[in-house]
């Protein structure tokens, strides 16, 4: 049987707890775990209870103690104080498991939006559909261009802290005028918004529940005032009195996919009631 070792030197110590040479001589300038050293060659000599001290200082790293929590502790603990950081430190666990719960939600938010999008599309038919009430965030009033789009949402991201759950699962909006063409394709565009049935703040206006006149097409956004026309003539054709601005949905664009044949962009046009409308763009 051998016998068994006194002292380890650093090469051993960091092969057999799988640390780098380098952190244990971190650990050694910032005068958390201090060996002794050779009298003769300056080695370092790590003993048993610089070893217990090592696997003390790992586990608390793993519970995501700084280095000055740890050194703090060494050396002054007592049952009251390591309860008291043990406690302290389950609080930080549990608002990291809220965090990722949150994160869970709203990712399956935007696989049940996504799942949602596809399956009750009906590309290139012009009909009528009941909608509910709709939360919107008002990014800009202008004529964007798509190519604006993203600095104009990220601006707004940034000056409004937007959360997380506030963007999985929307749909970029935009109030169009159809009495302005910019394109032989496309009309011009009065209100950039976000869409979001999840929303968690407040929005900025809500589309009203009702009977919305409605067309999907796939491909890029570049049909929409073709189909626009069509949709207003279908109304003209069917007697169907619409009110307020035509919008536009991008419910599956680049943000889900890189071929374009699989976007997904929706118009509607509210059908007019007896009571006023909250429509109008200001």
């Amino acid at each position: 049987m051998k016998n068994k070792k006194a002292y380890l030197k650093i090469n051993e110590v960091s092969k057999l707890y799988n640390i780098g040479v380098d952190s244990l001589r971190y650990y050694e300038d910032i005068g958390l775990l201090i060996p002794s050293r050779g009298a003769e060659n300056n080695y370092r000599y790590y003993g048993y209870e610089d070893l217990m001290k090592l696997n003390l200082i790992r586990e608390l790293r793993k519970l995501n103690f700084s280095f000055i929590q740890i050194k703090e502790m060494l050396g002054h603990r007592n049952l009251r104080s390591t309860l008291e950081l043990l406690n302290r430190e389950l609080s930080l666990i549990d608002l990291e498991i809220r965090k990722m719960q949150d994160s869970r939600h709203a990712v399956l938010q935007r696989i049940h939006s996504l799942e949602t999008a596809i399956s009750d599309i009906t590309y290139n038919q012009i009909s009528v559909r009941s909608m509910p009430e709709r939360k919107c965030l008002h990014i800009v009033y202008d004529d964007v261009t798509i190519d604006e789009i993203d600095y104009y949402i990220s601006t707004f991201i940034k000056e409004h802290g937007i959360h997380l759950e506030d963007m999985i699962g929307r749909s970029d909006g935009y109030r169009l005028d159809i009495h302005k063409a910019c394109s032989p394709e496309r009309y011009a565009v009065k209100e950039v918004f976000i869409l979001n049935k999840y929303l968690s703040m407040e929005p900025s206006f809500i589309l009203p529940a009702g009977e919305y006149l409605s067309v999907a097409y796939n491909g890029r956004i570049s049909k929409s005032r073709i189909w626009g026309e069509k949709m207003l003539k279908y109304a003209e054709e069917n007697h169907i009195l619409t009110e307020g601005d035509m919008f536009e949905f991008c419910v599956i664009d680049y943000y889900e996919t890189d071929v374009p044949e699989e976007y997904i962009t929706l118009l509607q046009i509210k059908i007019k009631h007896s009571g006023p409308c909250p429509l109008e763009a200001p």
